[in-house]
């Protein structure tokens, strides 16, 4: 007798950018390590260098994730943005310090020109790489994916820099009084800064003007800049200036990118609560199966087994994933890419499906979402059943269909979840 689980269909995955971010793990790895073993040859005060950035980092990690909760970025790609900050951007950094001598006349411009100016390039690259690539792109759904990738870049960054500071002081006394002051005033800093570019880029995805494309991401980093240039510069007037720098400028801003955050994932539910539905009425998703996704508490209705946990957890990304990039079209956003992606992601919540719905049909502690039609005009008109390829399109004319789970049986069908259920 087959075991149930050897008959469970296979979950596709989803097409993501590989190769470049294996790339720099492996070389942001090699970095970081290589960081760690000088900083271990300073004994007692590298030790404590090593554990307290790493436990600051930590802190850092668990509240980005705690951010990407509606959407989770891919593992590899977080990780990578990491060890892009705190390994390939610490090459890059001292490559473009040496091609740019002209910037460090003097330990003021250095640190007021010359750091921020190479530091925030280094960084703001691994964002532009994403940007770059056709997958990268598809993993930049809203803002909030951008301000995580650039606050794991930031914490990356800062976990090397500040090692290396606190491993260089003469006595374990110093070194855990130079922690005090670069941890406990900066160590969002670095991600704060970053964000800055992040915030450039993701007006420039948005952006209907090919002059708002070109600028928003020279405004982004030059405000990088310039919040990376006034921290370098405040310790030259004294501690109540660099206090006064912490307090009138960085808290401010930081109190504003939270709220900026906040505002990102407030759109990010009411996109999920505003596209889903339209999703059952053109029968890519049942009112059951959209129930579920839609809740809250989403992850306290799964079921003990860890294959279907696995399964649920892809199908809710890629709904949620759909659910934004529709969004985006709505707003009257468009190109080739999102044309595409947005059937790819179709495409693959058809095939993920498969294993979880019958869990789903049979109904738990959340309501059936009804289905709700693309009102007349929206650009979303363009991006229904009748727009995917034929073999995702509904049997007929191509017209939308009535919503999974409210047809009655018929040929082929055992039910509303029957055999013969149309996904696609």
């Amino acid at each position: 007798m087959t075991h149930p689980a050897a008959q469970r269909p296979r979950v596709p995955a989803k097409r993501q950018m590989m190769v470049v971010p294996i790339l720099i793990i492996v070389l942001g790895a090699l970095v970081t390590g290589l960081v760690s073993v000088v900083s271990l040859a300073s004994g007692v005060v590298g030790i404590f260098a090593i554990v307290v950035s790493a436990g600051a980092s930590i802190l850092c990690i668990l509240l980005y994730r705690w951010l990407d909760r509606w959407e989770p970025e891919p593992p590899h790609l977080v990780i990578a943005a990491f060890l892009w900050g705190g390994g390939v951007s610490i090459v890059l950094v001292l490559l473009l310090t040496v091609l740019t001598p002209s910037l460090a006349g003097t330990d003021f411009t250095a640190g007021v020109l010359q750091a921020p100016f190479t530091e925030e390039l280094a960084k703001g690259l691994f964002l532009v790489l994403l940007v770059a690539t056709r997958r990268g792109r598809g993993e930049l759904n809203s803002l909030t994916d951008l301000l995580v990738y650039a606050g794991f870049i930031g914490t990356g960054f800062s976990f090397v820099e500040d090692m290396l500071y606190i491993a260089s002081q003469p006595s374990l006394g110093e070194g855990v009084g130079l922690a005090l002051f670069r941890i406990g005033f900066g160590v969002l800093g670095h991600s704060l800064y970053t964000s800055m570019v992040a915030i450039g880029i993701w007006l420039a995805i948005q952006a209907k003007s090919r002059v708002v494309e070109i600028l928003a991401p020279i405004g982004g980093f030059a405000a990088a800049m310039v919040l990376h240039g006034i921290h370098n510069a405040a310790p030259s007037f004294g501690l109540v200036a660099y206090f006064a720098m912490q307090l009138l400028i960085m808290l401010p801003i930081l109190i504003g990118l939270a709220l900026l955050l906040r505002w990102s994932r407030r759109r990010e539910q009411q996109a999920l609560l505003s596209q889903v539905p339209r999703m059952v009425g053109h029968g890519w998703l049942s009112p059951q199966e959209a129930g579920w996704i839609v809740r809250k508490d989403w992850r306290r209705t799964m079921p003990n087994d860890p294959a279907m946990k696995r399964d649920l957890r892809a199908l809710r990304d890629s709904v949620t994933e759909l659910a934004f990039l529709r969004d985006r079209l709505d707003r009257g956003i468009t190109g080739t890419d999102l044309h595409r992606q947005h059937n790819e992601l179709v495409s693959l919540i058809t095939a993920r499906l498969a294993p979880v719905a019958p869990y789903l049909s049979r109904g738990g502690p959340w309501q059936p979402l009804p289905a709700r039609a693309v009102p007349p005009g929206s650009p979303l008109q363009h991006y229904g059943p009748q727009s995917l390829p034929p073999q995702l399109q509904h049997p007929g004319s191509g017209a939308p269909q009535p919503p999974r789970g409210q047809n009655p049986p018929g040929p082929g069908r055992s039910g509303p979840q029957g055999p013969g259920r149309q996904v696609g």
